[in-house]
């Protein structure tokens, strides 16, 4: 995996230093899971880098609107799964191999509008945020920050088997949630890659 270290983005001759701590702080906090989200869809290595470095180039670019590093996780993940889609979508078309199984991507755009972000990235903060505070705590330190489930235990001072039973739970309750907002027309196709999020 190839650091996406600020040397490779154009950076503004306005940019603070304060912004590129920031920037180093959140690659280096989520730069491995947001990696191994985007091999869920894109399994070529090339593929992978070109996905990973549009995601923190993206992350970049948006920075003025980060509000704490906690908040950019479900962000992190909405942009990777839509440029992830969307770099699949572009290769089909360049292929030409209309394959039935890639229909799917035909109906998402080819750069993800902002609104369809925001409304994702909402739908995934009220789900988690209707959890418990320790479920929320257990979800977050899992898929987010990507802590195996021996880690979290010592971190949060409880059983692995405790861990396990309260991602079950969070995964339940989130995916209950999502189906929900998904029988709204406009939320269908989003709901439909957030649940990807729960794998």
């Amino acid at each position: 995996m190839q650091a996406s270290s600020l040397s490779a983005i154009k950076i503004s001759t306005e940019s603070s230093p304060q912004n590129i701590r920031l920037y180093n702080d959140l690659y280096a906090k989520y730069h491995k899971v947001i990696y191994i989200n985007i091999r869920k869809f894109v399994h070529s290595p090339e593929g992978v880098e070109d996905v990973f470095q549009d995601v923190f180039l993206a992350l970049w670019e948006n920075l003025h609107k980060v509000k704490s590093v906690e908040s950019i996780a479900p962000w992190l993940f909405v942009v990777s799964q839509n440029k992830a889609l969307s770099y699949l979508k572009r290769k089909v078309n360049d292929s030409l191999i209309l394959v039935d199984s890639y229909q799917p991507f035909e109906t998402i755009p080819a750069t993800a509008d902002k609104t369809d972000n925001d409304i994702q990235m909402a739908m995934i903060n009220r789900a988690i945020e209707q959890l418990p505070d320790k479920r929320k705590r257990v979800f977050t330190l899992s898929k987010f920050e990507g802590l195996t489930v021996d880690e979290i235990a010592s971190e949060l001072e409880i059983t692995p088997s405790t861990v396990r039973e309260y991602l079950k739970q969070s995964v339940r309750s989130i995916k209950s949630y999502l189906d929900t907002a998904s029988r709204q027309p406009a939320l269908s196709a989003s709901a439909a890659l957030l649940l990807l999020l729960l794998d």
